[in-house]
């Protein structure tokens, strides 16, 4: 079995990457096609066994999409007999082109409502531009073979949108890498010996809710304080959350991936705030899996399947409620013997719940079974 994973952004990204190389571990031929910009001309590369194509975008916004719309579908029609898996509903508007046009099998891999995100990030505020875009999501959705789905809270919006199929498959955890943090390289690069550290890693738009993090900051520092909360990340919300958080926390820009674990590893307690006005935006945060992989107690919100999938290892609080989300914060950082619960939990769940070669193997079975059909 051949496939071809159509991406939406530059690479793949750290989750699908996972999948990716654990397919071609377990003998499946992947493909990846990923945007270029600027413009560039085609080319690939072997990495771990993937073999990347770069689709050529042209660097201007609205012809960006139908650019890589059109040089991805070339490169894929050009990959023989492979399954196309798309990483969200618009990018699946590829896969499903590739299906009309030579009878292969479409999957759309759907983490959000893309339709739904790119309003709660104010990039479309237009009436008929969010009833296309729910139209395009619709079609999408409706024609590919199989819908894999992060978390059950998606059912809903995506039988509504006519899905055939759906397969529920969450990202793992990548446990190997964020075991090995080494907490005193960000200690000591920051000065914070003795300091007891909460972090946040994402970004700093209104629906992830880093901003009622930045709200708690001061009333975490008032009753513990040598607390302070690292913000890891940027986004709008930035320089107003600087101003809440004053000396409570440390803005620390994007960092990379590779170095989160080190971050984590300095950390006590780790937060994830998503407030989404669609239910159907940020079902499960990805940060949480991460937090989980190095062993880290999480205080996040009730969004989604948060809850559901993450509460051994969390206390979970309302949405938009920077008391009560100091008071959870404060709470774990007071009671070791919770913390220590908690983090053994989160460790137990990052090794045999959201263990990757697990949720692999899942993954290649609902891609085999509509192979076969």
């Amino acid at each position: 079995m051949r496939v071809c994973i159509i991406s939406h952004e530059g690479e793949l990204g750290p989750q699908m990457i996972q999948f990716a190389r654990h397919m071609v571990k377990q003998g499946i031929e992947v493909d990846a096609i990923i945007k270029s910009h600027p413009l560039q001309v085609r080319e690939f590369a072997k990495k771990d066994g993937v073999k990347r194509h770069i689709a050529p975008v042209i660097p201007i916004r609205r012809l960006m999409f139908l650019s890589y719309f059109l040089s991805a579908l070339l490169i894929a029609l050009f990959i023989r007999g492979a399954i196309a898996v798309c990483r969200e509903p618009f990018t699946g508007l590829i896969g499903v082109a590739v299906k009309l046009l030579t009878g292969r099998k479409s999957v759309i891999y759907v983490v959000d409502s893309s339709t739904e995100l790119k309003v709660e990030r104010g990039t479309w505020g237009s009436r008929w531009l969010v009833k296309f875009g729910r139209l395009l999501e619709k079609l999408a959705i409706s024609t590919s073979d199989l819908i894999i789905a992060l978390d059950y809270s998606l059912m809903p919006y995506l039988r509504a949108m006519g899905a055939r199929r759906i397969v529920v498959v969450p990202y793992g955890a990548n446990r190997e890498v964020f075991k090995r943090g080494d907490p005193m390289k960000v200690l000591k690069k920051l000065g914070l010996d003795g300091k007891r550290i909460v972090v946040y890693a994402g970004g700093m738009e209104p629906y992830h809710g880093a901003q009622y993090l930045a709200k708690a900051a001061p009333i975490i520092k008032r009753k513990i304080p040598d607390a302070i909360v690292l913000f890891l990340g940027n986004g709008p919300l930035r320089n107003l959350m600087e101003k809440e958080v004053g000396d409570a926390g440390i803005f620390l820009g994007t960092v990379p991936y590779e170095e989160l674990p080190d971050y984590f590893a300095a950390a006590e307690v780790a937060v994830a705030p998503p407030a989404p006005n669609s239910p159907y935006v940020t079902v499960l945060t990805t940060k949480i899996f991460d937090y989980i992989a190095a062993g880290k107690p999480v205080v996040a919100t009730n969004v989604g399947g948060i809850k559901r999938a993450f509460s051994d290892a969390a206390i979970i609080v309302k949405p938009r409620d920077h008391v009560q989300l100091a008071e959870a914060i404060i709470q774990l950082l007071k009671d070791e013997q919770l913390r220590s619960k908690l983090e053994q939990n989160a460790i137990r769940l990052a090794e045999v719940t959201f263990n990757w070669e697990k949720l692999t193997k899942k993954f290649i079975a609902a891609l085999k079974e509509i192979h076969s059909t």
